[in-house]
């Protein structure tokens, strides 16, 4: 961190002069050699700019990640990163392909920071990476490969491209929340029964929900428009009508497990946490419902609809009628 001081630094002070530098190749514009071949100070500062911003910001980054308040911050604006451009492009992005890709460049920003680390924290850690960009790349060929689904998210975009921004920071830190809980993991590692228990739930739900997303999209593929219930009935969705849903609750309920180990007594890893659980937990529940009842709707006196609704009555979470 000490050593990005200098160069905030000459950025800041006025205009002074510069010793110690090597010459700089002369300097042609239009094939005529320029009358100094001593660079001027905007060339000074492009050039210094080009070479130190690259590094000094994956440094601040690293830097806040390791330790100090900044954590959940900065994994808050690498996730805005890779947000922005995709909200830009397309809206509704902030909340698929973005939302995976952006909980796997969080993932790779911490297993960067802290390299070294084994044991429960890594296996959480690299959960991110496996959840985020499974789930983006699936989402995003799903989209490619259902007219229905791009049509859908296409009608989402509604608002002009600059108001986006502050959905984009809105989102970009609730996902940070989210992934908390490896932060403080990766921060100070424990080897507790909770931790491994923690990191083991994590990844079953994680590879539950690709495996019922997978199961869903090959079922129903060839059959975008079709009025007619498809299914799946079988496998996960036998436990569940929505394993893919359950699967992702599964997925956050281990990694906030498995970062619980690491919380100690620190306030804010509790906070922020249970903030970012609280609010998929929520999310979940709220799209589960909003499914159900669109399939009621649509589906509702087809025989093989109404037979698996009452062979799989489970809505979400098994053992729970809905």
């Amino acid at each position: 961190m000490t050593r990005l001081i200098p160069t905030l630094l000459f950025f800041l002070l006025p205009a002074a002069p510069v010793t110690g530098l090597q010459p700089l190749p002369p300097l042609r514009k239009n094939n005529v050699l320029r009358s100094s071949a001593v660079p001027t100070q905007p060339d000074i500062i492009s050039r210094t700019a080009l070479a130190v911003s690259g590094g000094a910001v994956t440094e601040i980054i690293s830097t806040c990640v390791r330790a100090g308040p900044w954590g959940v911050p900065a994994m808050a604006g690498v996730a805005a990163v890779v947000l922005a451009p995709l909200t830009i492009y397309r809206q509704a992005y902030s909340f698929s392909v973005g939302y995976g890709l952006s909980v796997a460049a969080m993932g790779g920003v911490l297993l960067a920071s802290f390299r070294g680390t084994s044991g429960a924290a890594l296996w959480l850690g690299a959960s991110l990476v496996f959840y985020g960009a499974r789930l983006g790349i699936f989402l995003l060929l799903r989209e490619m490969t259902v007219p229905s689904k791009a049509k859908s998210l296409k009608s989402m975009d509604k608002t002009p491209v600059l108001k986006r921004m502050p959905l984009v920071l809105g989102v970009s830190l609730f996902y940070a929340l989210l992934s908390s809980p490896a932060l403080y993991a990766l921060r100070h590692p424990s080897s507790s029964p909770l931790a491994k228990v923690g990191a083991a739930i994590a990844w079953i739900g994680a590879t539950a929900e690709a495996i019922a997303d997978l199961h869903k999209f090959l079922v129903k593929r060839g059959k975008d428009g079709d009025e007619s219930y498809a299914g799946p009935t079988g496998g996960l969705y036998a436990v569940s009508r929505h394993p893919n849903y359950l699967g992702e609750v599964v997925y956050w309920v281990g990694l906030f497990l498995g970062g619980a180990a690491s919380f100690g007594w620190n306030p804010t890893a509790w906070i922020c946490s249970s903030l970012g659980l609280y609010g998929i937990v929520s999310i979940m529940g709220n799209a589960t419902k909003r499914l159900e009842k669109i399939q009621s709707e649509k589906y509702s006196g087809q025989k093989k609809y109404d037979d698996y609704t009452k062979q799989v009555p489970y809505a979400l979470i098994p053992l729970i009628k809905g």
